[in-house]
Protein backbone atom coordinates (compact mmCIF):
# COMPACT_ATOMS: atom_id res chain seq x y z
CA UNK A 1 0.00 0.00 0.00
CA UNK A 2 1.16 3.75 -0.66
CA UNK A 3 1.27 6.45 1.54
CA UNK A 4 -1.66 8.23 -0.12
CA UNK A 5 -3.87 5.10 0.45
CA UNK A 6 -2.49 4.74 4.24
CA UNK A 7 -3.24 8.37 4.30
CA UNK A 8 -7.03 7.93 2.91
CA UNK A 9 -7.27 4.65 4.89
CA UNK A 10 -6.45 6.48 7.88
CA UNK A 11 -8.96 9.49 7.41
CA UNK A 12 -11.63 6.88 6.25
CA UNK A 13 -11.22 5.07 9.52
CA UNK A 14 -11.65 8.47 11.85
CA UNK A 15 -14.50 9.68 9.87
CA UNK A 16 -16.32 6.33 10.82
CA UNK A 17 -14.92 6.38 14.28
CA UNK A 18 -15.75 10.05 15.05
CA UNK A 19 -19.19 9.57 14.13
CA UNK A 20 -19.96 6.25 16.18
CA UNK A 21 -19.06 8.00 18.98
CA UNK A 22 -21.38 11.23 17.97
CA UNK A 23 -23.70 9.06 17.28
CA UNK A 24 -23.45 7.14 21.29
CA UNK A 25 -22.84 10.77 23.31
CA UNK A 26 -25.84 11.96 21.45
CA UNK A 27 -27.94 8.91 22.61
CA UNK A 28 -26.07 8.78 25.89
CA UNK A 29 -27.48 12.56 26.41
CA UNK A 30 -30.99 11.42 25.20
CA UNK A 31 -31.00 8.88 27.63
CA UNK A 32 -29.70 10.63 30.86
CA UNK A 33 -32.57 13.58 29.69
CA UNK A 34 -35.44 10.80 29.46
CA UNK A 35 -34.22 9.12 32.99
CA UNK A 36 -34.61 12.53 34.54
CA UNK A 37 -37.73 13.32 33.24
CA UNK A 38 -39.22 9.74 33.92
CA UNK A 39 -37.70 10.09 37.45
CA UNK A 40 -39.40 13.76 38.17
CA UNK A 41 -42.91 12.92 36.43
CA UNK A 42 -43.15 9.88 38.90
CA UNK A 43 -41.84 11.60 41.67
CA UNK A 44 -44.33 14.51 41.20
CA UNK A 45 -47.68 12.14 40.86
CA UNK A 46 -46.85 10.35 43.16
CA UNK A 47 -46.40 13.08 45.95
CA UNK A 48 -49.28 14.73 43.92
CA UNK A 49 -51.79 11.41 44.83
CA UNK A 50 -50.54 11.53 48.65
CA UNK A 51 -51.50 14.66 49.28
CA UNK A 52 -54.81 14.57 47.29
CA UNK A 53 -55.71 11.28 49.05
CA UNK A 54 -55.10 12.84 52.38
CA UNK A 55 -57.09 16.01 51.69
CA UNK A 56 -60.07 13.97 50.38
CA UNK A 57 -59.64 12.04 53.77
CA UNK A 58 -59.09 14.80 55.81
CA UNK A 59 -62.08 16.51 58.04
CA UNK A 60 -60.74 19.74 58.74
CA UNK A 61 -57.44 22.11 57.51
CA UNK A 62 -55.85 22.49 60.77
CA UNK A 63 -54.55 26.33 61.67
CA UNK A 64 -52.21 25.32 63.62
CA UNK A 65 -50.66 21.82 65.23
CA UNK A 66 -47.45 20.29 66.97
CA UNK A 67 -46.79 16.55 65.21
CA UNK A 68 -44.53 14.20 66.46
CA UNK A 69 -43.03 17.51 69.07
CA UNK A 70 -42.66 20.00 65.79
CA UNK A 71 -44.87 23.16 66.00
CA UNK A 72 -46.25 23.62 61.85
CA UNK A 73 -48.39 26.63 60.83
CA UNK A 74 -50.40 26.03 57.76
CA UNK A 75 -49.76 28.42 54.81
CA UNK A 76 -49.13 28.56 51.35
CA UNK A 77 -46.26 25.84 51.29
CA UNK A 78 -47.33 23.74 54.50
CA UNK A 79 -50.35 22.02 55.31
CA UNK A 80 -51.70 20.30 57.89
CA UNK A 81 -55.12 17.96 58.22
CA UNK A 82 -56.94 16.39 60.60
CA UNK A 83 -57.79 12.72 59.08
CA UNK A 84 -60.77 10.79 61.13
CA UNK A 85 -58.51 7.64 62.80
CA UNK A 86 -59.44 3.78 61.91
CA UNK A 87 -59.21 1.05 63.83
CA UNK A 88 -57.25 -2.11 62.72
CA UNK A 89 -60.76 -2.93 60.47
CA UNK A 90 -60.38 -0.08 58.78
CA UNK A 91 -63.69 1.14 60.70
CA UNK A 92 -63.53 5.03 61.53
CA UNK A 93 -63.47 5.58 65.24
CA UNK A 94 -66.04 8.14 66.57
CA UNK A 95 -64.68 11.69 67.49
CA UNK A 96 -60.88 10.31 66.96
CA UNK A 97 -58.27 11.74 64.85
CA UNK A 98 -55.20 11.82 63.04
CA UNK A 99 -52.93 14.73 61.85
CA UNK A 100 -51.10 14.23 58.99
CA UNK A 101 -48.78 18.12 57.66
CA UNK A 102 -46.87 18.17 54.02
CA UNK A 103 -44.01 20.10 54.42
CA UNK A 104 -40.56 21.15 52.72
CA UNK A 105 -38.18 19.90 54.71
CA UNK A 106 -35.99 22.81 56.16
CA UNK A 107 -32.62 21.15 56.01
CA UNK A 108 -33.12 20.07 51.81
CA UNK A 109 -35.58 22.18 50.32
CA UNK A 110 -35.47 19.61 47.52
CA UNK A 111 -37.63 17.07 49.48
CA UNK A 112 -41.03 17.57 50.07
CA UNK A 113 -42.06 15.03 53.60
CA UNK A 114 -45.30 14.27 55.71
CA UNK A 115 -45.14 13.93 59.19
CA UNK A 116 -48.22 11.61 60.85
CA UNK A 117 -49.19 11.45 64.14
CA UNK A 118 -52.08 8.70 64.48
CA UNK A 119 -54.08 8.90 67.84
CA UNK A 120 -53.45 5.85 70.35
CA UNK A 121 -56.34 3.64 69.13
CA UNK A 122 -55.56 4.34 65.39
CA UNK A 123 -54.12 1.65 63.10
CA UNK A 124 -52.42 4.44 61.26
CA UNK A 125 -48.21 4.21 61.50
CA UNK A 126 -46.96 7.65 62.54
CA UNK A 127 -43.83 9.31 61.59
CA UNK A 128 -41.88 10.92 58.74
CA UNK A 129 -42.18 9.59 54.99
CA UNK A 130 -40.49 11.33 51.53
CA UNK A 131 -43.25 12.26 49.50
CA UNK A 132 -41.51 13.65 46.86
CA UNK A 133 -37.66 14.94 45.83
CA UNK A 134 -36.47 17.29 43.70
CA UNK A 135 -38.88 19.57 44.27
CA UNK A 136 -38.62 23.05 43.44
CA UNK A 137 -41.81 24.93 44.50
CA UNK A 138 -45.11 23.89 46.52
CA UNK A 139 -47.75 25.85 46.89
CA UNK A 140 -51.09 25.09 48.36
CA UNK A 141 -53.87 27.63 47.50
CA UNK A 142 -56.93 27.56 50.40
CA UNK A 143 -60.96 28.74 49.00
CA UNK A 144 -61.22 30.40 52.05
CA UNK A 145 -58.70 32.48 53.94
CA UNK A 146 -59.46 31.29 57.51
CA UNK A 147 -58.16 27.46 56.73
CA UNK A 148 -60.13 25.58 58.98
CA UNK A 149 -63.53 26.84 56.93
CA UNK A 150 -61.83 25.87 53.46
CA UNK A 151 -63.72 22.91 51.70
CA UNK A 152 -60.93 22.47 48.72
CA UNK A 153 -57.47 22.80 48.60
CA UNK A 154 -55.33 23.24 45.18
CA UNK A 155 -51.94 21.41 45.36
CA UNK A 156 -49.09 22.26 42.70
CA UNK A 157 -45.83 20.83 42.81
CA UNK A 158 -42.87 21.52 40.25
CA UNK A 159 -40.28 18.91 40.40
CA UNK A 160 -36.79 19.60 38.71
CA UNK A 161 -33.91 17.59 37.72
CA UNK A 162 -30.44 18.37 35.76
CA UNK A 163 -29.82 16.06 33.30
CA UNK A 164 -26.62 16.71 31.60
CA UNK A 165 -26.43 20.50 30.54
CA UNK A 166 -30.34 20.47 30.48
CA UNK A 167 -32.99 21.11 33.27
CA UNK A 168 -35.74 18.71 33.66
CA UNK A 169 -39.08 20.59 35.01
CA UNK A 170 -42.34 19.09 35.85
CA UNK A 171 -45.46 20.86 37.38
CA UNK A 172 -49.08 19.85 38.13
CA UNK A 173 -51.64 21.07 39.92
CA UNK A 174 -54.73 19.10 41.23
CA UNK A 175 -58.03 20.92 43.43
CA UNK A 176 -58.99 18.40 46.06
CA UNK A 177 -62.24 18.63 48.38
CA UNK A 178 -62.03 17.68 52.10
CA UNK A 179 -64.77 15.26 53.07
CA UNK A 180 -66.45 17.35 55.31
Amino acid sequence: MSLAETLVTIFVLTLIVSTVVGVYLIYHDVFLIQLARNDIKSSNSVGLEKISRSIREATFVVNSKTINSTAYVTDFDTLILELPSFDSDNDIIDSTFDYIVYFIDPTDNSLLKSDLEPDVASSRTGGTKLVTDNLDTLIFNYNHTDYISSSKVETIIKNTKTAGKRIQTIIAQLTSSLRN
